[in-house]
């Protein structure tokens, strides 16, 4: 997997190689037998009839059972699957056949979205500010749902380097894992910085994982994790990201700060 991401992204490389250094900056049991179980209605009822029970929405015939070959298969969503996220088709197709035509479709898909998503919000904005004395509060509550939900203007990959500290056996850390692949999923170069030196954990990982300084924590002010810094390489400033965050609150946050 990390050979098939690393070739994906190979072509991205170019985008880390910047003038500014980082720095700077069990199965179920049916008890009750439900399923087999038939229920006799007495003779003296009419007509007779045999009533079977319907089967209940939580029997384990209807519970997926794990099945380490679609786990182990790329073509499958279960090898892809963290938690409860799995990443688009779009980049599960690019990632398997990471082609010149798999990459350019995929970077189109992205500018389209994110262009689509600007307009749609744009007009909504308008809309609320012309009819600000027609629409009742829940319309517009309504409305202002609908631009916070619509995916955020992607900043530019160019310009946006991630760097994060984490700690092996942080379950946060372990979370914002899932947002990193997304980052990196539309065209951001990201590097972590390990502060335990377990390097089994970090086997496979998709991203370059850096060694830790003397003095860094320290230096970096930094006392829990993890602990997310955007490197804003046209400003020449780092924007600090504290705790876990999904990728529409980062992507927010850097938006917020231009």
């Amino acid at each position: 997997m990390k050979s098939v991401l690393i070739a994906l992204w190979g072509s991205l490389l170019l985008f880390s190689s910047f003038a500014y250094s980082f720095d700077y900056f069990e199965k179920d049991i049916d008890y009750w037998n439900e399923n087999k179980k038939e229920v006799v209605v007495p003779p003296n009822t009419a007509p007779k009839q045999i009533i079977k029970q319907k089967e209940s929405p939580q029997t384990s015939s209807n519970v997926k059972k794990f099945n380490w070959n679609d786990a182990l298969n790329p073509k499958k969503e279960d090898f892809w699957r963290e938690g409860d996220y799995v990443p688009p088709p779009a980049f599960i197709e690019t990632a398997n056949n990471p082609n010149e035509k798999n990459i350019k479709n995929w970077f189109k898909l992205i500018e389209k979205k994110t262009k689509i998503s600007q307009r749609l919000n744009l007009k909504i904005a308008e809309y609320v500010a012309k009819n600000q004395g027609k629409l009742k509060p829940p319309e517009i509550q309504a409305l202002n749902e609908a631009r916070v939900s619509m995916p955020p203007s992607l900043p530019d990959q160019r310009r946006y380097k991630f760097r994060m500290y984490f700690e092996s056996s942080c379950p946060h850390c372990h979370r914002m894992m899932i947002t990193l692949k997304e980052l990196q999923a539309v065209g951001y170069y990201i590097e972590l910085k390990q502060i335990d030196k377990n390097k089994k954990a970090t086997k496979g990982f998709p991203f370059p994982v850096l060694p830790l300084d003397k003095g860094e924590l320290q230096k970096m002010k930094i006392t829990g994790w993890p602990v997310l810094f955007v490197s804003d390489l046209k400003k020449k400033v780092l924007i600090r990201i504290d705790g876990y965050k999904n990728f529409q609150q980062v992507i927010s946050r850097i938006n917020s700060q231009n």
